[in-house]
């Protein structure tokens, strides 16, 4: 073998070996994972349900989150998750501002110049779910007026107990907006005008 050659192959070789042989084979990344983005509710969102859920943007080479929630500006840690989304437990309290950050983490730290975002949620006369005979859609999520559903029994279908369903002012005919089905909740139905 010429000698010339002899001290590249090897430190080819080894280097060729140490890639094979000393790799578990997973995906490493090459340090902490970025910071999350994409937040859901969006940051400074107003009129957010009481029974919100946290949800962000899937962040690469992460493999958990550690979740800040509460009233503070500075949210102390809450929770943590494998998944991009948290689920709160409990109802919020209405016309409340809360604050949240997600610290993505993995083997090798967690991420830095992570955001604080903050939601307020809906005042408590604000309806959960509304219903328009005449602008209405039983396909949309009826969150609005603007999204609203067409039939009553859609709007009680959605909610949950402690709900409000608000209908807007008209005349509502067909079996979707007679014998209504409560369905055993504690839902308030409820004019648009109050009553």
């Amino acid at each position: 073998m010429n000698k010339k050659w002899f001290p590249s192959v090897l430190v080819l070789s080894l280097a060729l070996f140490c890639l094979f042989a000393c790799s578990d084979g997973s995906k490493r990344s090459p340090g902490p994972p970025v910071a999350a983005t994409g937040p859901n509710p969006s940051d400074g969102e107003t009129g957010v349900r009481i029974t919100t859920n946290l949800s962000w943007g899937a962040v690469s080479g992460a493999s958990g989150y550690f979740v800040h929630f509460g009233i503070d500006n500075s949210p102390a840690y809450h929770g943590e998750t494998a998944t991009h989304n948290y689920t709160l437990t409990g109802d919020l309290d209405y016309e409340t501002t809360y604050y949240w950050r997600v610290i993505p983490y993995n083997l090798m730290g967690n991420a830095s110049k992570t955001e604080v975002w903050s939601f307020r949620t809906r005042a408590e006369t604000d309806a959960d779910y509304f219903v328009c005979n005449v602008t209405g859609n039983d396909a949309n999520d009826g969150e609005s007026w603007e999204t609203a559903f067409k039939t009553i029994s859609k709007g009680l279908a959605g909610a949950n107990d402690g709900h409000t369903v608000k209908v807007a002012d008209g005349t509502y005919t067909g079996d979707l907006n007679r014998n209504l089905n409560f369905g055993g909740k504690a839902i308030t139905l409820m004019s648009e005008n109050g009553a």
